[in-house]
C-alpha cells in the first residue's frame, strides 16, 4: 500500500467515527453526558492511532530534514566563510577611500575659499586705495579689518569609487541596553507599546503554579475549566 492510498484510509477511519457523533447540542441528563464520554474515548483511541501513523512518517521527514540541512551547513561552511572575508576587505577598502575622498574634498574646499578670500582683500584693498581710504587700507593690509568673501560652492574633487556589482550600504540595527528602562518608557508613553512584547509562557507557568493568585501589575489572572478524558 502505497502513502496515498494509506491516507485515503486514514480518512475513511475518521470519517467512520466522525458518524458516531453525537448529534444533540447539549447535554441535557446522565445518559446523554455518558453517550458523549463514550464518544470522546473513540475520538481518543482515534487519535492516538492518528499519532502513531502521522507521527511516524513526521519523524522520518524531520530526520531527513535535519540531515540536509545539517549536511548543506557543511557544505556552505567554506563558501560563506571566503564570501564574509571578501565583504570585508571590499568594505574596509570603500570605507577607506569614502574618508580619503572627504579630507581631500575638504581641503579643496579650504584652499579655495582661502583663494576666494585672498581675492576679496586685494579687491577691498584697491577700492579703499582709489578711494583714498588710507585708514582703510592700512587696517586691511594689516588683517585689522577682516574681509571674507562668500561662501564658495564645493566642487566634487573625486567621485566614489565604484566596482561592478558591489555596493556599500548602510544598516542600522537596535542593541537594547537596558530592558527595564525600555519597558519604564513604554509605560510613560514615551516609546510605542509595540517596542515590548509580554512573556505568556512565563506569565501562563506562574498563573498555573500560583493557581492565579499571583499580582501581576498589567495582567489579569483568568480560570478556565478544561475536560480531560482517560
Amino acid at each position: 500500500m502505497n502513502n496515498n492510498e494509506e491516507i485515503v484510509e486514514v480518512k475513511e477511519q475518521i470519517e467512520l467515527v466522525l458518524k458516531e457523533r453525537p448529534i444533540f447540542t447539549k447535554i441535557v441528563c446522565r445518559a446523554d453526558a455518558e453517550d458523549v464520554s463514550a464518544f470522546l474515548g473513540k475520538i481518543k483511541i482515534l487519535l492516538k492511532k492518528m499519532d502513531g501513523y502521522f507521527d511516524d512518517n513526521i519523524k522520518k521527514a524531520h530526520d531527513l530534514h535535519k540531515s540536509l540541512v545539517a549536511q548543506k551547513k557543511e557544505a556552505i561552511a567554506r563558501p560563506i566563510e571566503v564570501e564574509n572575508c571578501c565583504k570585508r576587505l571590499l568594505t574596509d577598502w570603500q570605507l577607506t577611500e569614502q574618508e580619503r575622498i572627504r579630507l581631500a574634498q575638504e581641503e579643496a574646499d579650504r584652499k579655495a575659499q582661502e583663494e576666494a578670500n585672498r581675492i576679496a582683500r586685494e579687491e577691498a584693498l584697491k577700492a579703499a586705495k582709489e578711494a583714498g581710504d588710507k585708514k582703510k587700507a592700512e587696517g586691511i593690509k594689516k588683517g585689522k579689518i577682516e574681509v571674507v568673501a562668500e561662501q564658495v560652492a564645493s566642487v566634487a574633487v573625486e567621485e566614489a569609487p565604484k566596482i561592478a556589482g558591489v555596493s556599500l550600504r548602510e544598516l542600522y540595527c537596535a542593541e537594547v541596553t537596558s530592558l527595564q528602562e525600555l519597558c519604564k518608557a513604554v509605560g510613560a508613553g514615551k516609546a510605542p507599546l509595540e517596542y515590548v512584547m509580554a512573556n505568556m509562557p512565563s506569565l501562563n507557568k506562574v498563573a498555573q503554579a500560583t493557581k492565579g493568585q499571583v499580582m501581576v501589575p498589567g495582567v489579569k489572572m483568568v480560570k478556565k475549566h478544561i475536560t480531560a478524558a482517560r
